[in-house]
């Protein structure tokens, strides 16, 4: 394992860049969640469609039928979206129980800001807050530290 000394200020950038992302993707995520058991099960009813009377032809240049390649890409494809399913689920579990620790507030400006990235939110939030727009920042700043500490761990 390699030996690397960073600046305190460096680390600090990177993990509120890996919170951020955390936040960001977590619509996404929440999508994902939603569609993929549907796409699962389009994959599988089309795997019952696949034709067995192809299965007596002659193999294909990869050896196999084209039955089996069919096959083959079907399983692949269901594992691959199962995998998918499981990351997104972990993700938005992991994200909104880190996201639970945190003051109304301080969930709020996250919402705001970050997970659904709300056009002029700087605005809306120092409206609704009742403070500059600096506040609001110096606030994003200490709940994505609250964030970072809840979900990593760490400073």
């Amino acid at each position: 394992m390699f030996n690397i000394k960073w600046r305190g200020d460096k680390v600090n950038e990177l993990w509120k860049m890996k919170c951020k992302a955390d936040l960001f993707n977590l619509r996404e995520n929440e999508a994902a969640i939603l569609s993929i058991p549907g796409e699962i099960n389009m994959e599988r009813e089309r795997m019952t469609s696949i034709k067995s009377a192809s299965t007596g032809t002659a193999p294909v240049q990869g050896g196999g039928t084209s039955y089996e390649e069919r096959m083959n890409n079907s399983i692949c494809l269901i594992d691959l979206l199962s995998d998918n399913l499981r990351f997104a689920e972990s993700e938005v579990r992991l994200t909104k129980k880190a996201l639970a620790t945190l003051t109304d507030e301080e969930r709020r400006i996250l919402e705001v800001l970050y997970i659904d990235k709300q056009r002029d939110g700087v605005d809306r939030l120092s409206n609704e807050l009742g403070c500059d727009e600096r506040t609001v920042w110096r606030k994003a700043t200490r709940a994505l530290e609250g964030y970072n500490i809840a979900r990593h761990g760490g400073r």
